[in-house]
């Protein structure tokens, strides 16, 4: 009896210290990290309540996030995450297209030939391409470096420069242009008019000068703004002031030496006859 109690003890004293041996070794094992060299297939979710690494070339197909964000790969080259994605710092290699808005908080370069039909900028202007070879702005633009334009250019509305503007090429004008003060190489009001590269205009005085009657007296005739204003390529109107006695009429004149008016009274001798020596001014208009 005392031998089979001892057997009987003895067995499962060996049987629960067995058992409690696994049971620590195999809390040891859920305690500490797990490896397993071959692959794992399960039949449904695989649910990891603390930080995963997939290393090793691990795929799947869809990945929810702690907050039930997912990103999923839903065909070949497509990959799509379900929330906002708020990168400190985002580098694309390759094509990216959005299906909705890209909306940027702070600063935006596009480099590398990055292409988009619009683009709103902070206070709520667009620049936007309206059709090909033809970009609108909606706002005023404001150029402190300059505006260089290779192409033809088109304004719609008004175009105010509240400094110089230079236009090496040809500046078209459809419709009216007021010129409160400017400096030209040349200009052509009209589809037919006539080009004019000089224009200027004023009045001129002759020296003293005697108009014997029913001759012809050649005046010699100075520019009040001085000699410089005239050149002898000019081509001269001259119209008579009330200082030419009404018995004499201007005949002809001419600009053919720089900086005078050469003009020809002629006296019919009526009335009076001869005009005693006077000076005589007249109003001019010269171009080429």
């Amino acid at each position: 009896m005392n031998r089979m109690q001892k057997l009987l003890v003895g067995g499962v004293g060996r049987t629960i210290a067995l058992s409690t041996a696994a049971l620590f070794l195999a809390a040891g094992f859920a305690q500490a990290a797990t490896t397993i060299s071959t692959s794992i297939t399960t039949g449904s979710t695989l649910s990891v309540t603390g930080l995963s690494s997939l290393l090793g070339g691990a795929t799947t197909t869809q990945i929810t996030l702690l907050s039930g964000d997912t990103i999923k790969n839903t065909t070949a080259s497509t990959t799509n995450i379900s929330g906002t994605l708020t990168p400190q710092l985002l580098t694309v290699t390759g094509a990216t297209t959005l299906s909705s808005t890209l909306s940027v908080t702070g600063l935006a370069t596009l480099l590398g030939g990055a292409t988009t039909t619009q683009i709103t900028l902070l206070s709520g202007d667009t620049i936007k391409n309206a059709a090909a070879s033809t970009t609108v702005m909606s706002g005023v633009v404001q150029a402190t470096g300059g505006v260089l334009a290779q192409a033809s250019s088109t304004v719609d509305g008004n175009f105010t420069a509240t400094g110089n503007a230079a236009v090496t090429g040809t500046l078209g004008v459809t419709g009216d242009a007021t010129l409160a003060s400017t400096t030209a190489t040349g200009f052509k009001v009209g589809q037919t008019g006539t080009r004019l590269t000089r224009a200027t205009a004023g009045y001129c005085a002759t020296a003293a000068s005697a108009i014997t009657a029913s001759t012809t007296t050649m005046l010699t005739c100075t520019p009040s703004g001085g000699t410089g204003i005239l050149t002898a390529s000019d081509r001269v109107f001259v119209m008579a002031t009330s200082s030419l006695p009404g018995r004499v009429y201007l005949s002809s004149a001419s600009s053919t030496a720089d900086g005078t008016i050469q003009v020809n009274a002629f006296n019919t001798g009526i009335d009076a006859g001869d005009v005693s020596s006077a000076i005589y001014a007249f109003n001019f208009w010269a171009f080429q």
